[in-house]
């Protein structure tokens, strides 16, 4: 279910939402006692970044242009990921829009007609709310189009101009009450603007549809040179509330009251992850892990309403980059092609969407995904690997109704690449964030549960995270936990690690932050990042949803999440750990080497030099082990006082040398 024809007629505007005094303290105190006895995660705005003044040509003042007929923006073509700060990103483009930087262009729509839409709620060009008073109302953001000419349009063929576009009623976002409305108004000849359509808040309205609508133009006083049109919210101005997104705006003449459709095939989602859960991986476990990939998913979109079903292909193309030594390697091969329904074929009904599943097969002869066992594609003996595939549906280029559509290009949203790692972490999200999640309480903590191959055992070097800059001027800092499991939740007995007072660093958008873990910290099966502070959110990425995988610590108690959707921006890093730890898996090269023997053993083994200090003995789980030294004339032999079969980790001292090694009891 996608889209719903919804003709909208002009009414009359509904008071601003009012509140009497009573219930207003009653829903405060209501209010104040959930937080304290069940804060939560809570889903956040990000912050709108622009660029430094005179950096980029993009931030001179918007000249009003006037433009020709045919209309049309699906947003697809407007960058929304780039990590640049002296580049707009994320912003409706400015060849279509005057002064409309409020909006915030991303992919954060629900089953959206194309890739990416345009949401309206309470933050301003910056990301930051229009008012500080929770209980105002008022329009807020605003997209309006250049000028367009329709004086040039023949008066006979006036009566055939109509727009139309597509709507959402909240989408992922907070829903609009009922006094909230999105509204649609026209600049007649007198430079006056007319409201000709309001949108208000219906029961029948669902969050996961979009519904489209047409209006005709055909009063004369909207046939000048500098007609405009543009679309205004109403709601609370506090902040990311009572959403509405936008999408397929098309305004032409040639058209009827029932044009809707479109010689159109649209990829309409994002690409789903390559490897299992995730968008990235340590090479090392890949390799140790029988290579599993895919399957990967997108939506796509048929937006022709014609009686005959059409049938749309997809092909893929791979591009792999095999570093060694930080030296790449590039290789490009095509992936081959098939329809979109997959062994089904690809015929479409009008207005059907379908998930597209990209497979590798090799006993039914498809291979649309990389093949794991061909080195150029994966190189055994590289450091890292990225992998780019790029998917491409067929038919808008030859659709025999297309000449009819020109100049408009409906192949700009037929191409959808993505980007895959495998190098030393693990990465639910797909490095764009769309929202941010913050804690509503100091007391409150957030865990991120991780689950590594059956039987994979590794040192967890640290996490990357994201943290979007809210323009705080104070020092953000926050703590870090890091924890075993105990039947699928977070363990407070057995902690790993401790990361308290952490100082988080300002960065560009999408940038993550490296927090290093200076020890040892083995890691199997499923292990927890925790995350506690009141003043910093972290990035979410609504890409794919892994709230499943995230835990509420309330009360005292861990437990699941339930309310917010999407998958957190905090990647885990296996591997050596920092440069120059003060203790690490590995040996320091500069210390003397030493042996330990026999391992495994039955608990009691020995070490082959009188002059490294054993610090401490821990379990995988962190727990420090109780253990006596005796010195002999060749060595020290090393007692456990409670052994138990598993892995531990030997912590020694030489000098000002600090390294461990591995021992494990049976």
């Amino acid at each position: 279910m996608m889209t719903k024809r919804c003709t909208v007629l002009p009414g009359p505007a509904r008071p601003a939402r009012t509140m009497r005094t009573g219930t207003a303290l009653t829903l405060l105190l209501l209010c104040l006692l959930t937080t304290a006895s069940w804060a939560q995660l809570t889903r956040q705005p990000l912050p709108r970044t622009q660029p430094r003044p005179l950096q980029s040509a993009r931030i001179a003042p918007q000249v009003l242009d006037t433009m020709a007929l045919p209309f049309w923006e699906d947003f697809s073509f407007t960058v929304i990921d780039e990590r640049d700060t002296n580049y707009i990103s994320g912003y409706p483009l400015d060849s279509l829009w005057f002064k409309s930087k409020s909006v915030r262009v991303s992919n954060g729509g629900w089953n959206a007609p194309s890739l990416n839409v345009a949401t309206f709620d309470g933050l301003d060009a910056l990301g930051i709310p229009y008012s500080n008073d929770n209980m105002l109302n008022g329009f807020r953001d605003t997209l309006m189009s250049h000028a367009i000419d329709l004086s040039a349009v023949p008066t006979a063929q006036r009566n055939t101009v109509f727009l139309s576009f597509f709507y959402q009623w909240q989408g992922h976002g907070e829903p609009p009450d009922e006094a909230d409305y999105l509204q649609l108004q026209f600049k007649n000849i007198d430079g006056f603007w007319e409201t000709v359509m309001r949108i208000q808040t219906k029961d029948t309205f669902q969050p996961d549809v979009f519904y489209d609508t047409i209006i005709g133009i055909t009063a004369e006083k909207y046939y000048h040179e500098g007609f405009q049109f543009r679309f205004q919210n109403y709601g609370r101005k506090s902040g990311p509330f009572d959403t509405w997104n936008l999408d397929y705006i098309y305004l032409a003449d040639g058209r009827a009251l029932n044009d809707d459709s479109f010689p159109e095939r649209a990829i309409a989602s994002p690409a789903t992850q390559l490897f299992g859960q995730y968008y990235a991986v340590p090479i090392q476990h890949f390799r140790e892990n029988k290579k599993t990939i895919g399957p990967v998913e997108f939506d796509v979109q048929n937006m022709k309403n014609q009686s005959s079903p059409i049938s749309i292909d997809y092909s893929v193309t791979g591009t792999f980059w095999n570093y060694t030594g930080g030296v790449a390697t590039p290789y490009v091969t095509s992936l081959g092609s098939r329809g979109v329904k997959g062994s089904a074929g690809g015929i479409l009904s009008p207005f059907e969407r379908v998930r597209s599943s990209v497979i590798y097969d090799a006993s039914l002869d498809i291979k649309n995904l990389p093949d794991t066992t061909d080195a150029a594609q994966f190189d055994p003996t590289a450091d890292s690997t990225r992998i780019k595939l790029t998917f491409r549906i067929t038919g808008d280029d030859s659709d025999p109704q297309a000449p009819g559509f020109a100049p408009v290009d409906f192949t700009v949203n037929d191409t959808l690449s993505v980007t895959y790692w495998l190098r030393d972490y693990y990465a639910y999200d797909d490095g764009t964030a769309e929202y941010s999640a913050k804690m509503t309480s100091p007391d409150n903590k957030v865990a991120y549960a991780f689950d590594l191959p059956a039987g994979q055992l590794d040192t967890l070097a640290g996490f990357y995270a994201y943290f979007p800059a809210f323009g705080l001027t104070g020092s953000r800092t926050a703590d870090f936990t890091i924890y075993g499991d105990t039947d699928g939740l977070p363990d407070n007995d057995k902690i790993l690690y401790v990361i308290p007072g952490k100082t988080l660093q300002r960065r560009g958008v999408n940038e993550f932050q490296r927090i290093d873990i200076p020890e040892v910290v083995l890691v199997q099966d499923r292990f927890y990042i925790a995350f506690g502070s009141s003043v910093a959110a972290l990035g979410l990425d609504i890409s794919q949803d892994t709230h499943d995988k995230i835990f509420d610590y309330i009360n005292q108690i861990w437990e699941p999440n339930d309310r917010i959707t999407g998958s957190l921006m905090i990647r885990p890093i296996f591997g050596k750990g920092p440069p120059n730890p003060v203790t690490g898996i590995d040996p320091d090269e500069t210390a003397t080497p030493v042996h330990c023997y026999p391992n495994p053993s039955n608990g009691t083994f020995y070490l082959d030099s009188r002059h490294h200090q054993v610090m401490r003995v821990i379990s995988i789980t962190g727990q420090p082990i109780g253990f006596d030294t005796e010195v002999k004339a060749d060595g020290q032999q090393i007692t456990l006082r409670q052994p138990a079969p598993g892995m531990y980790i030997l912590q020694l001292r030489h000098g000002d040398s600090f390294y461990s090694q591995k021992i494990l009891v049976r």
